[in-house]
């Protein structure tokens, strides 16, 4: 670890244990359209104890940036818990460990106003998303396992091609949603 990653794992540590909301300015755009890129987020730490639950939007510590991405799905993995996350705009999902959490998203500001993330609606609304990538990624999984043991390394153009599409217009919907707001 270099000294510019152990300053900045003092920092996070220190504030998390003072508490308080920290607000961060968002780069890149892979939670479009409900967080771009000319937003500000404000992150809260977790309290003790405390774990995040499907559809929260959550920011994590990778050695060289930060990320905030939607959990949809937990594991545990030798005693450590994991999370599963993905962009809202994206396929990829990736699975990281509670130890790179650095916070809950529990704020958006942007420039029409502030999107509290802890009001009833909007934490419905995320609840449902998360909920809504997870059945989907599973789905895929599922279906991609069940290919691969009915069909083999055969492939059927037409169907594949069918379910690409399908999928695509699928993780295009959460994206509806964050547009009417």
């Amino acid at each position: 670890m270099n000294d510019f990653e152990h300053i900045k794992n003092q920092y996070i540590d220190f504030w998390k244990v003072s508490g308080g909301e920290k607000v961060f300015k968002t780069k890149g755009t892979s939670m479009l359209p409900l967080i771009r890129e000319s937003c500000s987020i404000g992150v809260e730490p977790l309290a003790q104890g405390e774990e995040l639950k499907i559809g929260d939007i959550a920011l994590f510590n990778r050695s060289a940036c930060f990320i905030a991405h939607r959990i949809i799905g937990k594991v545990r993995k030798e005693n450590t818990l994991c999370y599963t996350e993905k962009g809202d705009r994206g396929l990829s999902v990736t699975t990281i460990s509670s130890d790179h959490v650095v916070g809950k998203v529990v704020r958006i500001y942007t420039d029409r106003g502030t999107i509290n993330l802890k009001g009833h609606v909007w934490s419905t609304v995320n609840r449902v998303v998360g909920y809504y990538w997870q059945f989907l990624v599973g789905s895929s999984d599922l279906v991609l396992r069940l290919k691969k043991r009915l069909l083999g390394s055969r492939t059927l153009p037409l169907i594949g091609n069918a379910y690409s599409r399908l999928y695509s217009f699928l993780s295009k919907l959460p994206t509806l949603i964050f547009r009417l707001k």
